[in-house]
């Protein structure tokens, strides 16, 4: 046997091996060696030292671009050739690591190794093994011989393969091309601008109307204001811009306080018809503008008195004498120096409001939020006191009673409501699960505590963090997956993951609304997670098999669901790079796949550290060679769904998604609406909203047609 030569001598770079169809892999950190190396290889069942000694050898050597581009080029031949003879030519070079025109067990298994250790995938349910076992027995079935064959010839591979090609490739060009009914078409022309308006005022129409009450409240109040108080000799029209101004930090404090009061908020989510007027799932957007303006009009309004102090000190005597600022509590602008005039009582309120808002606006910036939740939240009740401070009065009759104390008492009424429900129902985790950047927590599930599916409870004693359950309603325990992101959830990670502690106790506060509640008012919802996105999703799907289970026929097993539910066709779509998350839901959604007798669920995962390149091929056909012998697939476990590598193309997924619904809804004159709920990182969120606009504004919607509405939760 001959000895591997080491990558880092200068032999290896000038050998003279057959074997250039391998030669695009460079360096590939992790991969066994025969020596007993630390690193492990993705499968557990290693192809002979010989092979894998030499197979490891090559694919970690570091080669010339004129081999990567062979390799390159006989995948992207695999790729797109049309010819199955000429794909499956370049596919057996690909595997014969030899060259010498005989595939051998350890030579495949070998490359499929290599492949995936470069990749950064694993088998689940399944051995490599036992993969090239049933793939050199699938060339002679009939044969009684238990044993695999020792080598295959190129005519006996296209037996093998032939047959995993030819359904990869129509399955692709059937994703690429379909469309559906022809009513649901897109018209592919450039839009005009008064089409543009159109389409952005039905996709965000909430928020306009929201956004049109809220900037006519503060128009209106403004206006007044400044309409109240002449034009003075001396302050010129900085009084009537301090005090409307002030006027917008009163009527802006109420919009503040009001999307905060979660309890409402939830209450109000109920009721459909307010969707087309408040955007619920834009609340801390809306708090954050109204808390943007009533900091600007706070400024402005200082900055206003302070110009009117300059200017009743430097007015002459005439002008003062006929001048509005000439009062008695307004005299001391003149008289008094500048010390006394910011211990008057006015004064050293607004210096104590702006100190608060100096203190707490830095920390409500998005990076102090995300690395230090608990400084974020202690500034943030700085704005308590800046809210009592209005109510101190100076020359007008206190109007922060009218504006303000309504929307305060509230708040606090809710806080303190949940503060007592939550000290009276403290509970004890039962199980924890930790990884390398997430957890799992499983919580008994406090007498009289219901959710509906997607809502979100908040966790802790002091600190109170939102995490969506992921659990369903029926369930007698709460699981909670919790991405590791923060100051908090760190502390927590490394608290759960140390071993012979106990198991701390909780409290549970809440639930609250989120959007993904809503997805019971559709007959057909799209569901979209990304990473740990997936889990108000999870509490969904786990709900929908506890209905499923409970209308199922004893005798048939089909599952007859009653007019009262409404949610009919379920897409869902779980977008992750991290391979083992999938495990999370594996049972869950297996379980719902035996259900689901009319196929309503429809689910497809996507692992995005694999690219959809030509570098994967050889994985697609191997996935799709088992799938054919099995309903399982070797990646996720999942029965009935592949997993795919990359992302979704959602301009072509929304397409056939429509097509489908179209199909079923044939000779229906009103529009569908299909429901599309997403949890996911921004960048994703901005994707699949991009792609339902442009789709939304396109789509020519005749009879029957359909709309996408979109819903998304952002993290």
């Amino acid at each position: 046997m001959t000895k591997p030569v080491s990558c880092c001598t200068p032999s290896s770079v000038a050998r003279s091996s057959p074997n250039d169809l391998l030669d695009q892999y460079v360096s590939i950190d992790g991969l066994p060696t025969p020596n007993g190396d630390e690193h492990q290889s993705p499968s557990t069942c290693l192809p002979p030292e010989s092979e894998y000694s030499r197979i490891s050898n090559i694919l970690g050597e570091s080669f010339t671009s004129s081999l990567d581009m062979k390799f390159m080029e006989a995948c992207t031949t695999m790729r797109t050739e049309t010819d199955p003879d000429k794909r499956l030519r370049v596919l057996f070079d690909l595997f014969d690591v030899d060259q010498n025109q005989r595939l051998t067990p350890a030579g495949l298994q070998a490359f499929l190794a290599a492949t995936m250790a470069h990749h950064n995938v694993t088998l689940s349910g399944v051995e490599l093994q036992d993969i090239v076992h049933q793939a050199f027995r699938a060339v002679y079935p009939n044969e009684k011989d238990i044993h695999p064959r020792e080598s295959l010839h190129f005519d006996e591979f296209k037996v093998l393969f032939g047959d995993a090609l030819s359904t990869e490739r129509p399955s692709r060009q059937a994703r690429q091309l379909s469309i559906g009914a022809s009513r649901c078409s897109v018209v592919h022309k450039k839009r005009s601008f008064r089409d543009t308006l159109r389409s952005g005022a039905v996709q965000y129409q909430a928020e306009l109307y929201f956004l049109a009450l809220y900037f006519s409240v503060n128009g209106l109040a403004f206006g007044l204001k400044w309409a109240s108080f002449p034009y003075d000799i001396v302050a010129g029209h900085m009084a009537q811009l301090a005090k409307s101004c002030a006027q917008l930090v009163l009527v802006n404090a109420m919009f503040v306080l009001l999307p905060m009061s979660r309890s409402i908020v939830g209450y109000l989510r109920t009721f459909r018809l307010l969707w087309h007027i408040l955007p619920f799932d834009r609340h801390i957007s809306f708090h954050q503008l109204a808390g943007s303006v009533m900091l600007i009009a706070g400024t402005v309004h200082t900055v206003a008195w302070l110009i009117i102090c300059v200017r009743a000190k430097s007015a002459t005597n005439q002008d003062w004498q006929k001048s509005i600022l000439n009062t008695h509590k307004i005299k001391l602008l003149r008289y008094a120096d500048w010390l006394d005039i910011f211990a008057a009582l006015p004064m050293w309120t607004g210096v104590a409001m702006l100190g608060c808002a100096a203190v707490a606006v830095p920390c409500t910036l998005a990076c102090v939020r995300r690395h230090n939740f608990q400084l974020f939240w202690l500034t943030h009740i700085l704005f308590l006191p800046f809210l009592v401070l209005l109510f101190v009065p100076w020359i007008a009759p206190p109007q922060a009673w009218f504006w303000v104390a309504g929307p305060l008492i509230v708040y606090v009424l809710e806080r303190r409501f949940r503060l007592t429900s939550v000290f009276g129902e403290q509970t004890d985790l039962k199980k924890v699960q930790v990884t390398s950047n997430a957890m799992v927590l499983y919580l008994k599930k406090p007498r009289g505590y219901t959710f509906q599916p997607g809502m979100v409870p908040e966790l802790s004693t002091f600190e109170w963090h939102p995490f969506t359950i992921s659990s369903a309603p029926e369930d007698e325990v709460l699981t909670l997956h919790i991405r590791v992101a923060g100051d908090w959830t760190s502390a927590l990670h490394n608290r759960l993951k140390q071993h012979g502690i106990p198991l701390p106790s909780v409290a549970i506060d809440g639930p609250v609304g989120a959007p993904s509640m809503e997805y019971a008012n559709y007959s057909t919802v799209v569901l979209i997670g990304g990473g740990i996105g997936v889990t108000p999703f999870a509490s969904i799907l786990k709900h929908l098999l506890h209905v499923w289970e409970q209308h199922r026929c004893p005798i048939c097993g089909s599952v007859q669901l009653p007019r009262r539910v409404k949610l009919r066709k379920v897409y869902f779509y779980w977008i992750t790079k991290e391979q083992h998350h999938m495990e999370w839901f594996r049972d869950m959604l297996n379980q719902l796949y035996d259900l689901d007798s009319d196929r309503r669920l429809v689910s497809q995962t996507y692992l995005t550290n694999v690219v959809d390149t030509a570098k994967s091929e050889p994985l697609k056909l191997i996935q799709t060679f088992m799938r054919a012998r099995q309903d399982r697939d070797i990646f996720t476990g999942l029965q009935g769904s592949k997993m795919n590598m990359g992302r979704p193309n959602w301009a072509v997924e929304l397409k056939n998604i429509a097509g489908a619904v179209c199909a079923n809804t044939r000779g229906m004159d009103e529009a569908e609406e299909v429901g599309v709920f997403l949890c996911g990182p921004p960048g994703l969120d901005r994707d699949v909203n991009a792609n339902v606009d442009k789709f939304n504004a396109n789509c020519r919607r005749r009879s029957g047609g359909v709309r996408f509405s979109y819903h998304s939760e952002k993290f």
